[in-house]
C-alpha cells in the first residue's frame, strides 16, 4: 500500500517520498523515458483561472432563468442528479431564450460577465504545460473542460501552430487526434465551448448527452489506460465516464501501469474541522485504490500540486543523477533539500539566529526600515502605485487618499525533530516594530478557507485580492494583496541548461490597504463606493501585473534569495 498514512498526512509532510511512496512512484514512471504520459484534466485546473466547477456551472445556468424568479430560485434548491438537474435546467433555458443553442447557454453560463472574452491561464494549467512541453511526443492532453485554458497555458510554450484543440467527433469519426504528436493536441472529450468561436461537439453536460456519447469517451479513456500511465488532475472521480474504464480494467483487462490521480481534499462543510474533512477524503480515497486500482497522490494545497508538477520537470530535465530520490546531499536536487536550504537562507538573512523563527531588537527593526523603504515614493513599488494613482487622476476617478503597508510572511520550519507545520510565521511588517521575537510571532495554517489572504495565495498558488471580513483583525486595513514568494534557484538552471522548473514556494507577502479592493461590502454585502476602491481594485490588469512582479523581486532582494 502507498497512499500516505492519516497521522502524516494530517501532522506530517505530504511532499514526501517515504511518507507516500505513490508520489515516489510518480516520480519513478515519469523519469522513465520508455513510458508514455497521458493527462487526464478537469475542472480543478480552471479554478484559478476563474471559471466555475461543473456544480457551480449548472447553479450560472439556473440564474438565466431570472425572468422566472420562483422558477430560478426552486432550480437553485434542487438537490436532484446533478445530470439530472443540468437536463432539466438547459431544457427550461432554452424554452425561455429564442434562438439560444445549448452552447449558448453553456458559454454565458462559464465566462459570465463577458460571454466574449478568452479566459485567462492559471498557474495549475501552467505548470501541465510546462511539464508536458518538456515530455515531448511522450505527453498526451485529454480534458472534460469546456474552455482553452490549457491551450492558452500552451502557448506559453510551443509555437501557435503546434497547438490545436479537437472535439470527441472529429476522434471518433476520423482518429484526428489519436494521429497527432505531441502534448499541443488537446482532446476535449465534453466538448469546446469557445468565447469567440464555434463550439467543438458534441458538448456533452447533461444526462442525455452521458447516455448518448459516453461509451465512445469511456473508450477512449481505456484505450489511454491500456496504453500509457495516465495522470489525473483536478478532476471528479464520480464521472462515470472515467470511472467506467477503470472498472471494466479491473474486472477485465490488466492494466500495465496503475494511473495516478493527484488529490486536494476539499473545504470542510459549515460545521466541520478541516482535519475531520481531511480523515474522510483519506478513507474515501480506500476505494480507488482498493477497488479501481488507482494511486491515489494527497497533497494539502493546490500550491503544492503546483510544486509537484514543477519537480517532476525538474527532475527530467536534470535526469536521475541529479535528483535522486530518496538520497541526500548538497548535490541532490530532491524536493524537500532544496526547500529547507533556501527556507533556513531566508531566515537567516532577516536576523533570525539560533533557530529562531522571528528576529530580534535591532534586526526585527532594520527589517521593518526595509519593507518601509519599499513604500516610499522614490522606490519601484511607489513608483508604481503613483502612476496607478496619476492614470486614474487622468480618467476623471476620484482618489482618496490611501495608506499601505507591507506585511512578510515565511513558512514555518520545525521545531525539535518534529515535522514543520503547513503554516505560515509572520516575519516582519513595514508599519510596526516588535523588539522581542514572543511578541510579534504569529503563525497561521495554510488552509483555503483561512481567514488570512496570505494563507489563502498559498494554498492557491496564486495572488489573491481580497476585502477583509469583519471583524477584522488588522484594524485599519481593509483589504489586501496577497501573492506567494518564490525562491528560484538560477545555479540549477545553469546546471541543467534550462529556465523555470527549480522554483519553490517558501512565503508570502501582503500589500494592505485602507481601502477596498472587491466591490462588495463584507460588512454589509452591499456594493462599495467607487471613491473607497483601493487603487489596486482599479488598476489595469497590465499594471497590476507590474506591481506584482516588482513585489517578488523586492521581496526576494530582502529575504536573500534570487
Amino acid at each position: 500500500m502507498g497512499m500516505i498514512a492519516e497521522d502524516d498526512f494530517l501532522n506530517g509532510h505530504a511532499f514526501s517520498f517515504t511518507k507516500q511512496p505513490y508520489l515516489a512512484a510518480l516520480f519513478e514512471t515519469v523519469i522513465d523515458r520508455d513510458t508514455n504520459i497521458t493527462f487526464v484534466v478537469g475542472a480543478g485546473v480552471s479554478l484559478d483561472s476563474g471559471l466555475p466547477p461543473w456544480l457551480s456551472l449548472i447553479d450560472r445556468m439556473c440564474e438565466q432563468l431570472r425572468g422566472d424568479p420562483v422558477l430560478m430560485d426552486l432550480a437553485l434548491r434542487d438537490r436532484s442528479d446533478p445530470m439530472r438537474r443540468a437536463e432539466l435546467v438547459l431544457e427550461m433555458v432554452l424554452r425561455r431564450k429564442a434562438g439560444w443553442q445549448p452552447e449558448t447557454v453553456i458559454r454565458h453560463a462559464l465566462y459570465r460577465p463577458r460571454p466574449s472574452r478568452l479566459p485567462l491561464t492559471g498557474p495549475l494549467a501552467e505548470a501541465i504545460a510546462q511539464l508536458g512541453t518538456r515530455l515531448g511526443n511522450r505527453g498526451r492532453l485529454i480534458t472534460t473542460n469546456f474552455d482553452e485554458v490549457l491551450e492558452t497555458a500552451l502557448g506559453r510554450y510551443l509555437p501557435e501552430s503546434e497547438i490545436k484543440s479537437y472535439g470527441l467527433r472529429s476522434e471518433v469519426d476520423h482518429s484526428r487526434w489519436s494521429n497527432s504528436i505531441g502534448i499541443g493536441h488537446v482532446l476535449h472529450v465534453h466538448g469546446l465551448v469557445r468565447p469567440k468561436r464555434g463550439p467543438l461537439k458534441p458538448v456533452i453536460l447533461t444526462e442525455s448527452h452521458f447516455l448518448e456519447h459516453g461509451p465512445k469517451v469511456r473508450a477512449l479513456i481505456l484505450k489511454q489506460l491500456q496504453a500509457s500511465c495516465v495522470i489525473f488532475i483536478g478532476v471528479s472521480l464520480a464521472d462515470p465516464n472515467l470511472t467506467g474504464p477503470l472498472w471494466d480494467l479491473r474486472s477485465g483487462q490488466q492494466v500495465r501501469i496503475r494511473p495516478f490521480v493527484l488529490t486536494v481534499p476539499e473545504p470542510p462543510p459549515q460545521g466541520c474541522h478541516h482535519r475531520d474533512i481531511k480523515r474522510y477524503t483519506l478513507e474515501n480515497a480506500r476505494y480507488l485504490e482498493d477497488k479501481l486500482k488507482m494511486r491515489p497522490i494527497f497533497l494539502k494545497s493546490y500550491a503544492q500540486q503546483i510544486q509537484v508538477l514543477g519537480d517532476l520537470d525538474l527532475a527530467l530535465s536534470a535526469g536521475k543523477s541529479r535528483y535522486t530520490i530518496g538520497a541526500s546531499g548538497d548535490s541532490n536536487l530532491e524536493y524537500g533539500l532544496r526547500f529547507t536550504r533556501a527556507l533556513n537562507k531566508a531566515y537567516e538573512s532577516i536576523g533570525c539566529t539560533g533557530g529562531s523563527d522571528s528576529p530580534e531588537r535591532c534586526n526585527a527593526r532594520k527589517l521593518s526600515d526595509r519593507l518601509h523603504a519599499r513604500l516610499q515614493p522614490d522606490s519601484p513599488i511607489g513608483w508604481i502605485l503613483t502612476a496607478i494613482r496619476e492614470g486614474l487622476l487622468e480618467e476623471g476617478y476620484r482618489v482618496l487618499e490611501e495608506r499601505f503597508g507591507l506585511f512578510l510572511w515565511l513558512r514555518a520550519r520545525g521545531d525539535g525533530g518534529n515535522p514543520s507545520p503547513y503554516a505560515l510565521n509572520l516575519v516582519g511588517t513595514s508599519t510596526y516594530v516588535h523588539r522581542e521575537s514572543w511578541s510579534e510571532f504569529r503563525q497561521v495554517p495554510i488552509e483555503v478557507d483561512s481567514t488570512f489572504p496570505v494563507a489563502q495565495a498559498i494554498f492557491r498558488g496564486s495572488a489573491q485580492l481580497l476585502n477583509l471580513s469583519p471583524p477584522s483583525p488588522y484594524g485599519l486595513w481593509r483589504g489586501m494583496l496577497a501573492m506567494p514568494i518564490y525562491a528560484e534557484s538560477r545555479q540549477f538552471q545553469a546546471a541543467i541548461g534550462s529556465r523555470g522548473p527549480d522554483i519553490l514556494t517558501i512565503g508570502g507577502i501582503t500589500l494592505n490597504t485602507t481601502r477596498y479592493v472587491d466591490r462588495l461590502d463584507p460588512a454589509t454585502n452591499g456594493n462599495v463606493e467607487e471613491s473607497e476602491m483601493s487603487l489596486l481594485a482599479r488598476a489595469q490588469s497590465r499594471e497590476l501585473d507590474v506591481l506584482k512582479e516588482e513585489l517578488g523581486r523586492s521581496m526576494r532582494a530582502i529575504i536573500g534569495v534570487s
